[in-house]
This record gives C-alpha cells, structure tokens and sequence, in this order.
C-alpha cells in the first residue's frame, strides 16, 4: 500500500482494492459492535461508550504513527488514567486533571515539533 505505481505497474485495480478494503474493514467493525452491544447486554445502554476513541486521537499523534511511539505514548496515556482515578479516591483530586495534563502535554509536544521543523525550514533556506 506504500507504493501506489508499483501497484499499478503489477496491474493491479488500486482503487477497487482500496474500496475493497474499506468495505471489509467497516463490515468487521460493525460487527464488532453488534457483537459488544447486543452480545453483553441485549440492548444500547446510555453509557456504552467509555470514550477511548477520543483518546486514540492524542495517543496517536504523540506517537507519530509509528508503533513503538504509540505503544509509549499509550503507555504514558493509560498510566495517567490509572494515576488520577487512584487519586481521586485516596486524596480527592478531581477527575479533570487528567484531561489538562493529557492537554498540556499534547500541546507542548506538538508545539516543540512545530518550533523543531519550523527551525529547521528555515535553516535549509
């Protein structure tokens, strides 16, 4: 998929394989969830969705897309939902925290890789 004129030098149907793939990938995803919502429960609850999707977006930029920067970046998501829930019920803290620290740190990693790549575009002007 890396390589769209080799593709199409070995005669390959790139944009038919494309839908092909999306179709198949949207059908195992639904299913999926047919499977964890009527499997479990039966029914749709009101809570059904912890709200991971919303987390996958931050851990994925951190990580650059790459795996060994999602896994870390994963990681340092996932031990600070453990930290602040702890937290919450031993001394109090409130939940929030979590999301301004997640925040605080997305936005200074990205910060810092714009200020890197900007530095960088000028100096090879």
């Amino acid at each position: 998929g890396q390589n769209r004129e080799a593709a199409r030098v070995a005669r390959f149907a790139i944009d038919r394989l494309q839908m092909q793939a999306m179709l198949v990938s949207g059908a195992l995803s639904g299913l999926a969830g047919a499977v964890e919502l009527l499997g479990v429960t039966g029914r749709l609850g009101r809570d059904f969705s912890p709200g991971w999707g919303y987390t996958a977006i931050p851990v994925a930029l951190l990580g650059t897309l790459t795996p060994f920067g999602t896994m870390s970046s994963a990681l340092f998501f996932g031990a600070l939902a453990a930290g602040v829930n702890n937290a919450q019920r031993t001394v109090g803290v409130p939940s929030f925290v979590a999301y301004v620290v997640q925040a605080t740190t997305v936005l200074a990693i990205v910060s810092a890789r714009a200020w890197r790549h900007r530095k960088s575009g000028g100096e090879a002007e």
